[in-house]
């Protein structure tokens, strides 16, 4: 059996994902970028960059000079207006590179009832949008998000389920069958 560390927790393959495995790329993330409170990270190859995020903080890295180029604090807090524009605890985050977008999911223990998943623009960080659900429902605690670049279309782990959203403008496609 090998076994692969994974930002919170160790994934071990059995024999037929062992001959399955194969490394694409191995990306040498530097000590001297400082993780910290990291849970989840992408990667931008087209800028170098590594993109990561941590309790309210997204951050991008540039991975040849080994420094932090941006970094932002979204952190939601009651009674503040601008709350919805931040997270508590991202689960995951996904870089769009067509239309520069990083995708942060949010939910869980950190944001209990209050499950979404936020764009930011790739350059600045800004706030850009929430996506919402069907009938503008909010998405209750969503969990993995991958880009679908070849149809323009956001993938977003939700329960049970797979959601697609629509990449150009941001808005609710449909569910997958299951």
């Amino acid at each position: 059996m090998t076994a692969s560390t994974v930002l919170g927790g160790t994934h071990v393959a059995n024999a037929d994902e062992q001959a399955s495995l194969a490394i694409y790329k191995l990306i040498h993330v530097p000590h001297s970028i400082p993780l910290g409170d990291a849970n989840a990270i992408t990667i931008d190859s087209a800028s170098n960059r590594l993109i990561a995020i941590g309790i309210g903080r997204i951050s991008a890295y540039d991975l040849k000079t080994e420094q932090l180029l941006h970094s932002a604090f979204y952190l939601a807090a009651p009674n503040n207006p601008e709350a919805r524009k931040g997270f508590g605890l991202g689960y995951d985050v996904a870089f769009d590179a067509r239309h520069n977008h990083i995708f942060v999911s949010v939910g869980g223990s950190g944001d209990k009832g209050s499950g979404r998943v936020q764009v930011y623009d790739g350059t600045t960080l800004a706030y850009v949008a929430t996506l919402q659900g069907s009938d503008n429902e909010p998405l209750d605690n969503p969990g993995h998000i991958a880009v679908d670049a070849t149809n323009d279309r956001i993938l977003i782990q939700h329960k049970n389920d797979l959601e697609l959203f629509d990449d150009s403008t941001l808005t609710y496609g449909h569910r997958l069958p299951p």
